[in-house]
């Protein structure tokens, strides 16, 4: 949810092909058909970040409509209802979890699609420098998993309060 509107991007249609779709849906006022992403996507991540809506990971369709991994990645301007690409994700992120924070965002764990390995790895974009760091991994495989940024209230950061 952004701007008190939900976004919704891809996904799969009933014959399990990808799509390329990105719609809005506000409780009072419906569903708005968007400008739809370059490539069709499934599994991926979106989060929001500098008034921008940004898309990584999860899986495409090749030429032969066989999913594959999805590295490329692209950031949606809901002022101009336009799509932009931006650098590629290093290794594949299929059912990832993420999370904007700090003005970066992250993507964390997922498999690659390919072979159906779990990766631990977490992935940080900055967009400001247009680069992917590594950052290394998680205690585990984590596949289908979800993320959430919880702002904790100051009295409870506060070290003096451990």
């Amino acid at each position: 949810m952004w701007d008190g509107k939900i976004f919704i991007s891809g996904g799969y249609h009933q014959r399990y092909q990808c799509l390329t779709s990105m719609f809005t849906y506000h409780p009072d006022r419906g569903t708005i058909n968007l400008a739809e992403m370059s490539q069709p996507r499934a599994y991926h991540c979106m989060e929001t970040l500098h008034g921008h809506i940004y898309v990584a990971g999860g899986i495409t369709l090749d030429e032969n409509m066989t999913s594959i991994d999805h590295l490329a990645c692209e950031v949606y301007d809901p002022v101009s209802d336009t799509w932009t690409t931006f650098k590629n994700l290093p290794i594949p992120h299929v059912g990832a979890a993420s999370v904007a924070l700090e003005e970066k965002l992250y993507v964390l764990g997922g498999y690659f699609k390919d072979n159906y390995r779990e990766t631990r790895l977490v992935h940080r974009y900055d967009p400001a420098l247009q680069f992917w760091e590594n950052l290394g991994v998680m205690p585990g495989p984590n596949t289908e998993i979800r993320a959430c940024l919880i702002r904790l209230p100051n009295h409870l950061r506060s070290a003096q309060n451990v």
